[in-house]
């Protein structure tokens, strides 16, 4: 009762340093498949050209075996071109932006959100193998030269704009041969750089290698492929700081504030076990973002989700009265037919209480997408989705918690 008595306490006063810049919201998230290439799929040539693996999204469940692809840029030699696919992904992510700048909101008083689903960088692999991700070396690593510095450019070049890129996934295999994964997302606004790094790890998140792997990551939930190493039950968050530090981004767990705005952002499977709401009430480490909130306890303003496979659970919602935002990158992504006939949405006011109008869809109007995801989801008529959207939600007021 003593506890419960502090907790509320706390939760009455939640200084905020600055006042809030921001009074209403504008969310136009990208709605598009970035799970694997489904050789039982509804695209015959989902996979042709890439190599194999047993998998759990196929659609197809009567046909064995169930075998995916992950899809990306190859080279001349049929192998792994990783640079190039992080150049090209960047180069859609950012044809995509020029899509959802076309319905902003041109108020000062208004944040623009632009979200990504989970899984939108990851490469053949299904990862980006990276020999150096433990390590403090002074030389720009790739990821850093192809992905944070557009990124980076992006949000200083759009100021009233938040950005949630989705989610990055790297991998290294260390001396003692144990496999090191990191599912980064980096949230940028302005000059604030942040990463949040996905804490579990579901069976969904990766395919499952037969014979020999060493050219791809290894799936972490599959036993026969533990390599001795005890870092799959949780992601690698030691690894996922160290890489965020040396890349000059911030760790954020889960919760961060911006221009006086608490934001929380779970990663798919977080959702599930409540993980951003847990840390409303008993937060760790210090409190990311621009330092505009003192206190990080208490509910958050607007709730983000990035997924690939998770729909909003209200249990686990994080704001009382505030947003809630979902970009799914797998078969809850909402459309306009969706939205009609099933009433699927994915975006809330009121704590999640109230759907948000979705206004209209544009298509990001290039093709480049069948390089790197699966093409069958939209081959399925059912889904009333035909190809990647930017989607764009009605202006909604933004209530402070």
């Amino acid at each position: 009762m003593v506890l419960a008595a502090l907790l509320v306490s706390k939760k009455e006063t939640k200084p905020r340093s600055t006042d809030v810049a921001y009074k209403h919201v504008k969310f136009m998230p990208m709605s598009i498949w970035s799970g694997p290439g489904d050789v039982n799929g509804k695209d015959p040539n989902d996979c042709r050209g890439f190599e194999n693996f047993v998998g759990k999204y196929s659609r197809d469940t009567k046909q064995q075996p169930d075998l995916e692809c992950y899809k990306g840029v190859l080279n001349d030699k049929g192998e792994a071109d990783p640079v190039r696919d992080m150049q090209l992904r960047m180069q859609y992510v950012e044809d995509a932006f020029d899509v959802a700048k076309q319905t902003q909101s041109e108020s000062s008083e208004c944040l623009n959100i632009f979200m990504l689903p989970e899984f939108f960088f990851r490469s053949v692999r299904g990862g980006y193998r990276v020999e150096d991700m433990l390590t403090d070396d002074a030389i720009m690593h790739p990821i850093e030269q192809h992905l944070l510095e557009p990124m980076k450019q992006m949000a200083l070049n759009n100021p009233d704009w938040l950005f949630v890129f989705g989610t990055i996934i790297l991998y290294q295999i260390d001396d003692q041969g144990r496999v090191h994964v990191n599912n980064l997302s980096p949230v940028l606004h302005r000059n604030t750089k942040m990463m949040v790094c996905k804490t579990h790890v579901s069976t969904i998140d990766f395919l499952t290698v037969q014979g020999d792997g060493d050219h791809v990551l290894p799936n972490p939930t599959s036993v026969s492929r533990r390599m001795r190493s005890e870092l799959y039950n949780t992601g690698d968050v030691e690894g996922a700081h160290k890489f965020a530090s040396r890349m000059g981004f911030q760790v954020a767990y889960n919760t961060f504030c911006l221009r006086g705005i608490k934001f929380g952002l779970d990663i798919c499977l977080d959702h599930a076990y409540g993980v951003t709401k847990e840390r409303t009430a008993y937060p760790a480490g210090p409190y990311a973002g621009d330092g505009s909130v003192e206190d990080g306890t208490g509910a958050v303003d607007v709730h983000l989700i990035t997924s690939a496979g998770m729909s909003i659970m209200q249990k686990n919602v994080a704001t009382d009265h505030g947003l809630v935002l979902l970009c799914d990158g797998e078969a809850n992504v909402d459309t306009m037919q969706s939205a009609q006939r099933a009433g699927v949405v994915s975006a809330y006011t009121n704590g999640g209480k109230e759907g948000m109008e979705l206004e209209q869809e544009r298509p990001v109007g290039s093709s480049d997408y069948r390089v790197f995801f699966g093409t069958s989801f939209y081959k399925d008529q059912s889904l009333g989705i035909f190809e990647p959207m930017v989607r764009t939600y009605a202006e909604a007021e933004l209530r402070l918690e």
